[in-house]
Formats: structure tokens, sequence, C-alpha cells
């Protein structure tokens, strides 16, 4: 069983888990072959990091609070010019989407309690991917929190339909796509001492297609669009999607064996 060391998150001194007591898949499992026991660690992860993010709450309430802000100031500022039109009631929902979760990234990954898992995660026996894909499913979770509170909040101050199963299936692709991309970026930041101010820098510039798709399938379905034009953008979000996660899952390797 591995050490289980003290973590300083900044004048609280608490013990991190053991990886290899909860990654491990048992014979069972591995007798499964290697999807079920990459199954197997990656739930193992979600878990893991999903308690270490749930105590306080620090970083799901600044993508919460930044969110809503936006939403807030993006509305009064259309609905003082009378623009408030679906197109733009869209692009304020995802704006929202996309600056809550460039905020998170930033406390996410560069915190010494993110730093500290993701050291005691490298040392398991998981293969890089497993760590990559909990992550991912950690942050999409976490984005998917935030842009449920910035669309509750579009609703109310436009009084927009928002609340239809598409768009909601909408948010939720865009979460994940813009968690791999902010997963992969944040990892490979996360190696250089000046490389977290860097994030969002990197990581908005390249979900300007996810914005665009995601924002062209939501008025879609608000304006009663024709069901081939909401495919044709639903289907670009997937294919961000696809390319952002196999992109994710080919680098991490690379993104992690430098680590320090």
């Amino acid at each position: 069983m591995a050490a289980v060391r003290p973590v300083d998150t900044g004048g609280t001194i608490r013990e991190a888990p053991a990886p290899n007591q909860e990654l491990t898949p048992d014979v069972q499992i591995r007798q499964r072959g290697p999807l079920a026991a990459l199954c197997f660690q990656v739930a193992a992860i979600v878990r893991i990091e999903m308690r270490t993010e749930l105590r306080g709450l620090p970083i799901l309430s600044a993508m919460a609070s930044l969110g809503v802000l936006t939403v807030l100031v993006l509305g009064f500022v259309f609905e003082a010019a009378g623009a408030a039109d679906g197109t733009r009631v869209s692009g304020v929902l995802w704006a929202a989407l996309m600056l809550a979760g460039s905020a998170g990234l930033e406390r996410q990954f560069g915190s010494t309690d993110a730093r500290s898992m993701t050291g005691f995660l490298l040392a398991a026996p998981v293969s890089r991917a497993a760590i990559f894909l909990g992550r991912l499913w950690v942050w999409s979770l976490l984005l998917a929190v935030a842009g449920g509170l910035a669309l509750v909040g579009v609703i109310v101050l436009f009084d927009a339909e928002l609340w239809k199963p598409g768009i909601l299936g909408v948010l939720f692709l865009g979460c994940i796509g813009f968690a791999a991309v902010g997963t992969t970026v944040a990892a490979m930041m996360s190696g250089m001492r000046q490389g977290q101010g860097l994030v969002a820098v990197i990581v908005l510039p390249l979900a300007i297609p996810l914005l665009l798709a995601g924002t062209g399938a939501c008025n879609a379905l608000m304006q009663g669009a024709s069901g081939q034009t909401y495919r044709a953008w639903i289907l670009m979000v997937i294919l961000f999607d696809l390319v952002a996660v196999a992109v994710g899952i080919l680098l991490a390797n690379l993104v992690w064996q430098d680590w320090r």
C-alpha cells in the first residue's frame, strides 16, 4: 500500500488518499479485459477527485459566480440596447459557460492540492488515459453544474424558453468538449512555473469552434429551425468532442511523462 502523505492546501493540512488502494482492480475485473479495468480506474479516479472538489466547493463557487455574473452583465447590456434576440441569448449562455470554465481551470489545476493529487495518481498503477478520462468526467460534471446555474439565470433574465431536452443535451456535450480541451492544456501547463496564467489564453481560442457550434444549435432550437439545420450544428459539437477527447487520450502519456 502506498504511503499517505500530508498535503498542504494553504494553511490546512489534510491527508491525501493512497491511490493504490482504490485504483487497483481486483482479479475478477482484470479477467474481464483491459476495457473493464480502464472503466474501473476511471470510476475510482472520479470518486477520488469528486471527494476532493466537494470539500468546501471553492472551485465550483468561483465558476458559478463568474457564470452568473457574466449572464447578468451581458443580459443588462443587451436589454438596454433592445437587442436581446434568440441568437444573442444563446451567445450569452455559451459565453458564460466558457468564462466559468476558464476561471475554474485556473483554480483547479494550479493549486497545490491538485498538483499533489496528480503526483499520487501518476504514482499509482493506472494508465495515463484513465487519469485523463477521470479528470475529464469530473471537470465535465463541475462545468455542467455551473452551466446549469447560468442557464437558470438566462431563463429568468430573458424569459427565454431554454428548458428543453435538446438544449440541455447540447450544453452537456459542450461541457465535455470544453473539459477535454481544458484538461489537456491545463495538464501541459502544470509542468511550467509560469504556465498557469496561460491556460485560459490557450483554451478559449481552441474552444471557439465549440462556442459557434453550440450557439448555432441552441439558436436553431429556440427559433424552431428545420431538423436538418439543428442536426448540422449538433454534429459539429459531437465532432469537436470526439476530436478533443481522442487527442487528449493520445497526448496523455506526453502530458505527464516529465511530471515533477
